[in-house]
C-alpha cells in the first residue's frame, strides 16, 4: 500500500470468498479488477489477467459503502483520492488507447478514468510493454506546476510481468543522471515517484505492465521532458 498526505492512497488486495466493504464517503474511489471476478450488486466483473482482457473496474464517489462481493478470488487495486463531489457509480468500460513512442520505447497506453468521468484528483491507467522496451521515455517529469507547459501530480505504478521470472529497472533523478536511484521493481511491486524523471526499462526476459495513478489536480495533465534525451 502507498499513501499520500492528501489522504491519497493505492492497494493491491487479493480476496478469497469474501465480502469487502468499500467505504467511499469524502472521497472519490477507483477499483481496478486485475484478474478473477467479484460482483457488485447485480453487476459482474471478470478478468483473467491483466495480459489477457482488456481493463475492468468502476468508479464512485460520496456513495456511502459500496459491498463488494467475492464467491472465489478477486485480485484489485483500490485507488482512493479525498473529494466532496458525488459521482454515481460508474463501470470502466470505454478506454483512452494510445501507442506511444518508436522503437524500443514503443508502448500501449490506456487511460482508464480521468477528469472526462468526473474525477477531481485521480487520473488512472494502464501500460504495456514488450520485453527489453523501456517506458516514460523520453524521460518526462510531473512535480511543478507551470501554466499550459507542466502539471503537478504524484504518482504511483503498480508492477506485473507475464513471465514469473520477469522484471524491470526503475529509475528516479532529479539532476544527474548518474545520481539516479535505480529498483529492481518485480511482480506486484510498488513504485512511488513524488518528484523527478521516472524512466522504466523491461528485462529481456518478460512483457510488463503497470498500473498507474496519478494524484492531485487533474485538470491538467502535462509533463516535461528530460531536454538531455529528448531531441
Amino acid at each position: 500500500m502507498v499513501t499520500f498526505p492528501n489522504q491519497g492512497k493505492i492497494e493491491r488486495l487479493e480476496l478469497h470468498g469474501q465480502m469487502c466493504m468499500l467505504d467511499t464517503t469524502n472521497k472519490e474511489v477507483v477499483v481496478v479488477l486485475l484478474s478473477g471476478c467479484f460482483t457488485l450488486g447485480d453487476k459482474k466483473f471478470s478478468r483473467v489477467n491483466v495480459f489477457s482482457d482488456p481493463a475492468n473496474g468502476f468508479i464512485a464517489s460520496n456513495q456511502g459503502v459500496l459491498e463488494i462481493n467475492v464467491e472465489q478470488m478477486a485480485e484489485i487495486c483500490i485507488i482512493e483520492s479525498k473529494s466532496s463531489t458525488p459521482i454515481p457509480l460508474q463501470i470502466i468500460e470505454k478506454t483512452k488507447v494510445r501507442t506511444v513512442g518508436s522503437d524500443n520505447f514503443m508502448r500501449d497506453v490506456f487511460t482508464l478514468v480521468d477528469n472526462d468521468n468526473g474525477l477531481q484528483g485521480l487520473i488512472v491507467g494502464e501500460t504495456f510493454k514488450k520485453p527489453g522496451n523501456w517506458s516514460s521515455w523520453p524521460p518526462h517529469k510531473h512535480d511543478t506546476y507551470q501554466e499550459d507547459t507542466e502539471s503537478e501530480q504524484q504518482e504511483v505504478y503498480l508492477y506485473k510481468f507475464e513471465k514469473s521470472n520477469g522484471y524491470g529497472l526503475q529509475m528516479i533523478y532529479e539532476g544527474d543522471i548518474s545520481d539516479a536511484n535505480v529498483e529492481v521493481v518485480t511482480n506486484n511491486q510498488e513504485v512511488k515517484i513524488q518528484r523527478g524523471y521516472h524512466p522504466v526499462v523491461a528485462s529481456p526476459s518478460s512483457g510488463m505492465y503497470y498500473l498507474w495513478a496519478l494524484f492531485g489536480s487533474n485538470k491538467m495533465f502535462k509533463t516535461s521532458d528530460d531536454p538531455r534525451f529528448s531531441k
